[in-house]
Parts: structure tokens; sequence; C-alpha cells
């Protein structure tokens, strides 16, 4: 036993300063850190399960441990199980979602619902900092498609990702659908020039835009999702989208990836103490 084994059974902030340090393979006391997880990894997950207030790490840092934590335990069921006990489903779903589509372990481990529910919540906050209405409809489309697209392809080696491609999730829509629309659109496969191939019965109405490897790249096989696509374009799914529709979309995700990676990992609270222990110490 070391005395990490001490800072993680006592928790609070100074336990949060530890474990983010660890994760982030900071100092000597990762090793350390890791052989405390490994005894008691209750502790750890104890303290990933507080909200921000009381643990001292944001959801984002929250996040950033938790893959440090399961990464102890190569075994995924067991890893599930043991977030699942410890972490109430609306945590682990904040967590995930914090993390958007950027690589984030647990987001292979977790249940698929926990997954798609995180998805959607990501969903739901971009659309709020756009401050999105009913107006704005078609441009709400090319967003829920392009992080749909982006979480398709950070989860596309789980054994589970076919059922995921086939969950409908907005009226009709599947996430396959949505994948499929986010190839095309940002491909410049839209609007009326496809729609009067589409009239002509053209063989190859995408030309050589959709190329096999854009569809295989996301586990969709070409032939099908070039059928599909036919369908979603006269069932009039992309109808009105537009270039600048579509530039949005992009730059929007992309702000949502920044912010992610400039949220630090512990409160400010947790960081102020932090500064100030180390401040004493040099003293």
């Amino acid at each position: 036993m070391n005395r990490y084994h001490l800072i993680l059974k006592q928790g609070g902030s100074r336990a949060a300063d530890a474990l983010v340090n660890a994760a982030a393979n900071r100092g000597d006391a990762t090793v350390l850190m890791r052989q405390a997880v490994r005894d008691d990894p209750k502790s750890a997950l104890a303290l990933i399960s507080l909200p921000g207030e009381q643990s001292g790490l944001t959801n984002v840092g929250r996040g950033r441990v938790l893959d440090f934590v399961m990464a102890e335990f190569p075994d995924p069921e067991q890893a599930r199980e043991m977030v699942e006990q410890a972490i109430l489903h609306e945590d682990r779903v904040a967590i995930l979602a914090a993390h958007g589509d950027l690589p984030h372990a647990a987001a292979d481990v977790l249940s698929l619902d926990d997954v798609i529910a995180a998805m959607l919540h990501e969903v739901e906050d971009v659309k709020e900092s756009r401050h999105l209405t009913e107006d704005d409809y078609y441009l709400s489309v090319m967003l829920r498609c392009g992080i749909v697209k982006a979480w398709a392809f950070k989860l596309k080696d789980r054994e589970d990702y076919e059922e995921l491609l086939n969950r409908p999730i907005d009226g009709d829509l599947t996430i396959r659908d949505m994948v499929l629309i986010s190839i095309a659109t940002e491909n410049g496969v839209y609007g009326e020039e496809v729609m009067v191939m589409l009239d002509e019965d053209d063989p190859e109405p995408f030309g050589d835009e959709l190329t096999n490897d854009m569809f295989e790249n996301l586990g969709i096989n070409p032939e099908e999702g070039r059928e599909r696509l036919v369908t979603l374009f006269k069932e009039r799914v992309l109808d009105e989208i537009t270039e600048d529709m579509i530039h949005m979309a992009k730059a929007t995700i992309a702000e949502a990836h920044r912010i992610v990676d400039e949220t630090p990992s512990v409160t400010r609270d947790v960081a102020q103490e932090a500064a100030a222990i180390a401040s004493a110490s040099d003293l």
C-alpha cells in the first residue's frame, strides 16, 4: 500500500487533483495511483460519480479520470459492470457527452443506450449553443448529421455497431441515414442537380463524388449506402440544404471540439487549492 491509497480513500479535492495528474501522466505518481486504483476502484468511481461541486472534477475531467480507471480493468464486461454500479445513467451520459465525438475509451465499453443518449445530448447542447429555432430546420439537420457521423466513426469498432446504425433517432431516420446524409453533403452531393439526375434515372447519380472508401471507413456497405441515399433524396430529405449550412455546421462542430480540448479537468476551486499547495511547498 502506498500513500495514494489513502488519498484515494479520503476522496475530495486532493484525490481529484491526484487522479487528474495521474491520468495525464504528470509526475512520478502515475504508477502509484494506478496501483491504488487497481486495489480500490470503488473509491475512484465513487469520486467520479459525484457532481462537480462535490468531486472537484468537470464532466470532461470525470471522463478523463474514468478512462484512466477503466484502463486498469481490461475485461470490458467487468469494467462496464463496475461503472454501471457506481455511476448513474444520467451521469454516464453527461460524462460521455462532454467528450463529444473525440476519442474516449469509455465510449467503447459502456452500453449502446448510454452512448446513443450521450450522442443526442451533445446534439442538443450544440443546437442550444447556436440558438436554433424552427426556422433553422435544415441547419439543424446538418448539425445532427455531422455530429452523428463523427460519433459513428468513433464507435465503428464496437461489436454492436450494426445495431447502432439501425437505431432510429429522428422520426423515421436512423443513425445510418444521418451518417449517409453527412457523407453526401460533405462531399458536395446535394441540391437540384442530384434531383435532376435521379429524375433521369441516371445509373450512377453520384458520379465519382462518393467513393467506396467514404462508406467503408464508416462500416457501411457502399452499394447499400448509395441505394439508401437515392431513397433519401427521392423522399426530399435534402431539398433545401445549402453550402452555407454545411460550412456553418462544420464550423460549429469544430468549435465544440475546441471547447472540449480547452476545458480543464478540475473545477476552479480545486485548481486554486492545488496551486496554493504547490506555492506553499515551494516556500
